[in-house]
């Protein structure tokens, strides 16, 4: 039987601090009385209802109506309360209250909602995917959401949603469509959402290397320059990823400015390595049918790797930044290391650079490269940090010569030069270094 549940809640208030008890009375659209319902004072707690189940529940002060209909708190606090009722058929209702001498509250129980939609990416329906329906609360003590999968043709479907406003997330594990972040509101009537397949505009294109080849793996996403316009939130849901040739596509995106990032993972056993390209884009309005934008991406992959063990090491500055002789140094190891004066991990890792220079003395140089936005900056360190090894500025990290030359994506990155110009190994410090450089060091002799 459909029904409309009232939860009269009656305050019952002493001259204390704490109400003495408070009571309520739950009934059913017919006045008969509903026992079994669960009643949660959420103030100052936290609750997690899943499906219109209970997941997560942080001491709460509950009661449960009992056969007449009646329940009852007792110590409840004056003043502003957060009520969550739960019925037997798992029926929610949330809201506030405020709880003062000789007051009463009335908590009616609305019929919950349904919503259904279908999801889309252009025309094509995408089945076995994840859909959650989380509810926008005001409240941040309390979440409440629902989740779904879409079947073959694409349709998900919530039966017994809280009414209120809510928050459409599509569950996948690169969001491809501009649809993935929607909200909507339902009340106690039917609501058929499209998740995708829209009018508007849509985004295609290939990302390749300077060969030619095609880059597969790449993540391409938009992200829009007008956040007034475009929410972060739902602008980070335009993305793709591309397949094997490298081609991708990206629907449902509203016409606007935006900055397109293309991003990969360049080594398993490195986060930091990573591959990252930006291009701007502009997807103009047009009116009527879905149109088709083009962006091809040309990536130079070589320089986002790390260079080799055994290449030829890179010339050091040029261009206005300071210079440095490798040919000069021929027979010597040479340790560079990349820093910035506000990058804390490397002035912690200075000290030891000055030990390496002090207990290999002439066989080894130690070179620490400045990557600060001025050359003002790196004076004032070295001032108040000359340390007992050379230092030189190599530019602002983005227009470094040096940093691009020695493929610097994270600093500090360190890079061992063997006697004969080459590259012997990348990124060791501290005591690995030093045990390396003694090892060296020894079969040279």
């Amino acid at each position: 039987m459909k029904k409309v549940m009232i939860l009269i809640l009656l305050a019952v208030l002493s001259q204390w601090s704490f109400a003495d008890i408070v009571t309520g009375l739950i009934l059913n659209s017919d006045d008969t009385p509903d026992a079994g319902t669960v009643v949660y004072d959420l103030t100052g707690k936290r609750l997690e209802v899943y499906n219109n189940k209970i997941m997560m529940a942080q001491n709460l002060q509950r009661a449960i109506s009992n056969f007449d209909g009646k329940f009852a708190f007792k110590k409840m606090k004056p003043g502003k309360r957060l009520i969550l009722a739960r019925d037997m058929q798992n029926n929610c209702s949330i809201s506030t209250h405020n709880i003062e001498y000789g007051s009463s509250i009335d908590i009616a129980f609305r019929k919950p909602a349904r919503l259904t939609g279908t999801f889309l990416a252009g025309d094509k329906p995408i089945a076995d995917t994840e859909v959650n329906a989380i509810l926008m609360s005001p409240y941040l003590n309390f979440r409440y959401y629902h989740q779904a999968v879409t079947d073959s043709k694409g349709r998900f479907k919530f039966k017994r949603l809280m009414p209120g406003k809510y928050q459409i997330n599509v569950v996948a594990d690169v969001p491809q469509v501009g649809c993935c972040f929607r909200t909507v509101t339902v009340k106690q009537t039917e609501v058929d959402l499209k998740a995708g397949g829209s009018d508007l505009p849509y985004l295609a294109g290939k990302v390749i290397d300077r060969n030619e080849k095609g880059l597969h793996g790449v993540w391409v996403s938009l992200f829009a320059k007008d956040t007034k316009k475009i929410s972060v939130t739902q602008s980070s849901a335009f993305s793709a990823v591309t397949d094997r040739d490298g081609n991708y596509t990206i629907y449902d995106i509203p016409p606007g400015d935006y900055s397109v990032q293309c991003f990969r993972r360049l080594a398993e056993n490195n986060a930091s390595r990573v591959m990252n390209e930006t291009r701007s884009l502009t997807i103009p309005k047009e009116e009527g049918k879905r149109t088709k934008n083009t962006l091809d991406i040309t990536i130079d992959k070589e320089q986002f790797l790390p260079l080799r063990v055994g290449q030829l090491a890179p010339a050091i500055g040029s261009g206005g930044e300071g210079i440095f002789d490798l040919k000069a140094n021929h027979g010597k190891i040479v340790v560079l290391h990349f820093y910035a004066s506000w990058c804390k991990p490397c002035i912690k890792s200075m000290g030891d650079f000055d030990k390496l220079q002090m207990a290999f003395g002439d066989e080894v140089v130690v070179l620490g490269i400045s990557l600060d936005e001025s050359v003002e900056a790196f004076n004032a360190f070295i001032v108040k940090n000359p340390g007992n090894h050379q230092h030189l500025y190599g530019g602002p990290w983005k227009k470094s010569k040096s940093a691009k030359a020695y493929r610097v994506i994270n600093i500090p990155t360190s890079v061992i030069i063997g006697p004969n110009g080459r590259i012997i190994q990348l990124d060791l410090f501290g005591k690995t270094l030093t045990k390396f450089i003694r090892s060296e060091l020894s079969r040279k002799k």
